[in-house]
């Protein structure tokens, strides 16, 4: 996306297992499902997306630079949506007259939403560079998603388009939060 000089790593969507040779660190693999449990028993959802990354990179899923690249911003961007409307829930069933989007099919929809704004902007290699971690805010794919977010808020929740822009705009913050947890955090971190 940026036509700047120098290395960066270029996103690329996972490989199907059924295309890749496999090789699972069961230590890792047992520690990412222990936690996957443990959130789940104790409701603690929000850190899903972490354990399927820790869990991806446990059995080869995410083994070229590119590919946990881009595990790590669609985890990140959606844990981002999810916040933002976690933090807006009050309003949203109030424009919604009490209708409630449940988790899983929420995380699929925001997919969904992350997979057709990658699609809009395949057209050109999406690459990030060494500074994106310092500004992971201003990154092309966050400012693209913006406008099918607040447009699909207000599909679904029947919000009026300044509100559904003004919870969108929450996204570019929301996004840094949850790339700066996500990287951070030792586990995600593979050497």
């Amino acid at each position: 996306m940026n036509n700047r000089p120098g290395i960066g790593i270029i996103l690329k969507k996972p490989v199907a297992l059924g295309q890749r040779e496999i090789n699972v660190n069961w230590r890792d693999f047992g520690v990412g499902i222990i936690k996957v449990g443990a959130n789940a028993v104790t409701g603690n959802i929000g850190n899903l997306p972490e354990n399927i990354v820790d869990i991806g990179a446990a059995i080869g899923v995410a083994q070229e630079p590119g590919e946990i690249a881009w595990l790590l911003i669609c985890s990140a961007l959606t844990q981002a949506m999810v916040n933002v409307i976690g933090d807006n829930q009050d309003l949203l069933q109030e424009a919604s007259q009490g209708k409630e989007v449940k988790e899983d099919k929420l995380r699929e929809i925001l997919e969904q939403l992350f997979n057709q704004c990658l699609e809009k902007l395949e057209t050109e290699e999406i690459t990030i560079y060494q500074d994106f971690f310092e500004c992971p805010q201003k990154f092309a794919v966050v400012a693209e998603i913006k406008t099918p977010f607040a447009e699909w808020l207000q599909a679904e929740f029947n919000l009026k388009p300044a509100q559904a822009e003004t919870i969108s705009n929450r996204l570019p913050t929301e996004f840094l939060y949850a790339v700066y947890s996500e990287f951070i955090l030792p586990t995600s971190v593979r050497c």
